[in-house]
């Protein structure tokens, strides 16, 4: 989904993954920009949900009607990120990469891996309505 043409993309593809951290979240978006151009302000919905199962889709933000491109998968449980992270969605299939992304954090400085390891997006789309 999305498109280019203000200099950055509309879209994930070929995004990396900037910042994984294990058992809490794989996190990508960078080098992207949001379909507003810029920040968009929090969704109250999506703020009201719970962040209470591994697979959840939230923004990334830094503070308050600051979402932009950025966004986590969580893979654990992370009640902190409740009520300032908007959840905008599910992984629907391949919970088990989600998964294999996330090990690679496993033993390394303070159980987190970053673009050095290359993990990026490699098609991204909208799913039909």
């Amino acid at each position: 989904a999305g498109h280019e043409g203000a200099g950055k993309p509309y879209h994930f593809k070929g995004a990396l993954f900037y910042r994984i951290i294990d058992r809490f979240i794989d996190q990508t978006g960078a080098g992207t920009d949001s379909a507003y151009g810029g920040f968009f302000e929090d969704d109250s919905g999506g703020l009201r949900l719970r962040h209470y199962r591994p697979g959840l889709l939230s923004m990334a933000n830094v503070g308050p009607n600051t979402n932009g491109s950025h966004f986590s998968i969580v893979v654990a449980p992370a009640p902190h990120l409740d009520g300032h992270y908007t959840i905008f969605g599910e992984v629907t299939e391949g919970m088990d990469v989600v998964m294999r992304i996330n090990a690679l954090a496993r033993g390394k400085p303070e159980n987190t891996a970053g673009a050095e390891e290359r993990v990026l997006v490699r098609d991204a789309g909208m799913l039909p309505w």
